[in-house]
C-alpha cells in the first residue's frame, strides 16, 4: 500500500509509467482513508486473574 506520493516507488524503471498508472486510478475514483485499530488485530486472551465464578 503506497501513499499517493510514494508510487514511483512501484515502478522504479520508469516514473513515467507510474505517473500515468496513477492517473488512470485516481481519474474519477473515491480515496478512503481508513485510521484506527484493525479488525484484524490479534486480540488479548482474557486475563487469568479475573474470576468469573463468584
Amino acid at each position: 500500500n503506497f501513499d499517493f506520493t510514494e508510487w514511483d516507488q512501484a515502478f522504479p524503471a520508469n516514473r513515467l509509467l507510474a505517473s500515468a498508472t496513477l492517473d488512470r486510478l485516481r481519474h474519477n475514483a473515491y480515496c478512503l482513508v481508513l485510521d484506527g485499530q484493525s479488525y484484524r488485530a490479534p486480540k488479548s486472551p482474557p486475563s487469568a486473574t479475573k474470576s468469573t465464578h463468584p
